[in-house]
């Protein structure tokens, strides 16, 4: 059943050199604050300067956890950097207007019922390093860097790599990382309507009779 008190609004703590600062939520769990959110409009492009409440309480209250979010945008943050003090960098966001499979599964792990504050850090620093991670790939393929071409490059190219090399395969490498991602690219988006389209069927729609079927077969016989 749900419990109202759980879900604090306007919670107020007092923090080091700030009194009666309030964030929008604090979320309990077990009688403890453990998450903590902060609301911004929908057209704000988040970032780590819309954490500076958040920062504040999270080190004052037993929360571990803080949620940045413009209504369309999530991002998850914790310690994991350095102990009681909130990272800037999410390890987990999620997107409304872009729902993929693999958030949605991290998201569970913050249903009431099977809350588990070691589960979810068990698995999120590994997270916010692999998005951070996907990230740098993504910039490295609109712009490899020369290190990159010239480690390519020397495995293709026979001769020595000299500047006019480099300028030659600099569009090359980028065409074939583009083309290396397209193909995941369009996985993705092919799988994503499938998906919802099969979510759509009713769960308690019966299925197709077999006796049923077999009895037409043999009438048409």
């Amino acid at each position: 059943m749900f419990n109202p008190e759980e879900v604090v609004p306007e919670f107020t703590a007092d923090a080091v050199g700030k009194k009666g600062e309030k964030v929008d939520y604090a979320i309990k769990i077990d009688d403890q604050i453990r998450i903590l959110v902060e609301c911004k409009p929908i057209t704000t492009q988040l970032d780590k300067v819309h954490l500076a409440q958040l920062f504040r309480y999270f080190t004052v209250t037993s929360a571990k956890f803080a949620v940045l979010t413009n209504g369309r945008t999530f991002h998850f943050h914790s310690d994991l950097e350095e102990p009681n003090k909130l990272d800037t960098r999410p390890f987990l966001n999620f997107d409304l207007s872009d729902v993929q499979p693999h958030p949605l599964s991290e998201l569970k792990k913050f249903e009431r019922a099977g809350f588990d504050v070691e589960r979810i850090l068990a698995t999120a620093e590994r997270l916010k390093y692999t998005s951070l991670l996907k990230a740098e790939i993504a910039k490295m393929i609109e712009n490899p860097s020369d290190d990159l071409v010239k480690l390519v490059a020397g495995k293709v190219h026979e001769e020595r790599v000299t500047a006019a090399v480099m300028e030659q395969f600099t569009g090359l490498v980028r065409s074939a990382l583009r083309a290396y991602q397209a193909p995941q690219e369009w996985s993705c988006a092919i799988r994503s309507p499938i998906a919802s389209s099969l979510t759509k069927v009713r769960p308690d729609m019966p299925a197709p009779s077999l006796s049923s079927d077999a009895g037409r077969r043999t009438q048409l016989g």
